[in-house]
């Protein structure tokens, strides 16, 4: 588990609309537990993000407040073969950090961080470290200023209507001590009633 109490303030605020000084103190606790059982791993963890000192013309979102949240509830097996070498498939909610973290990645510096519900299969044939995953993104919540400046709880949820999926690809010392990697990632969004979207596709 962790604690971290951080105090941010600002003088001259430069964008528009919010307060021309401002003062926040952010706490985020976490605690993470994980079972083991010969190839079997059960997992989850907490993220309990909350802030307060700001008002109605503070620049404060869903990215600073998300109290009591399972970021993380899994389950997972690791298995040894011939062909695809380590193996290891996973099933439920989970923090991703792929790859060199520029597409794909667990927020550390925010208050919150980004988690997803779905797939993810490890594996390194022939040495090539591989991670296929198909995912929907948590809609972090509440959404709401009012709801985020009382620090109020709602748990996130996923939908259908926002997916991601796609891999990478690294072999270790491709050039002289270099690392190569490769990616593809497609991010698709779709509209619903109660979430209106860019309708992106990338």
């Amino acid at each position: 588990g962790s604690m971290r109490v951080r105090y941010e303030s600002v003088a001259r605020q430069v964008r528009p609309g919010f307060n021309a000084g401002d003062e926040l103190i952010s706490l985020r606790t976490t605690l993470f537990a994980e079972h083991r059982s010969g190839p079997l791993r059960i997992g989850g963890e907490v993220y309990d993000s909350r802030a307060w000192g700001g008002d109605r013309a503070t620049p404060i979102s869903p990215n600073d407040v998300n109290t009591f949240e399972p970021v993380q509830a899994y389950v997972a097996l690791d298995l040894k073969t011939k062909g695809l070498g380590p193996i290891s498939v996973l099933a439920g909610r989970s923090m991703l950090n792929l790859g060199s973290r520029r597409l794909v990645a667990a927020d550390d510096y925010r208050n919150t961080t980004n988690s997803y519900t779905g797939l993810r299969l490890d594996m390194a044939p022939a040495g090539l470290r591989t991670t296929l995953i198909y995912v929907q993104p948590q809609l972090r919540l509440p959404d709401g200023l009012d709801a985020v400046l009382d620090n109020r709880h709602r748990l996130d949820r996923e939908s259908p209507s926002l997916e991601l999926w796609g891999g990478v690809a690294a072999k270790p010392k491709a050039l002289g001590p270099a690392t190569l990697e490769g990616a593809f990632f497609h991010l698709e969004e779709r509209d619903t009633a109660a979430l209106p979207t860019r309708d992106r596709s990338l």
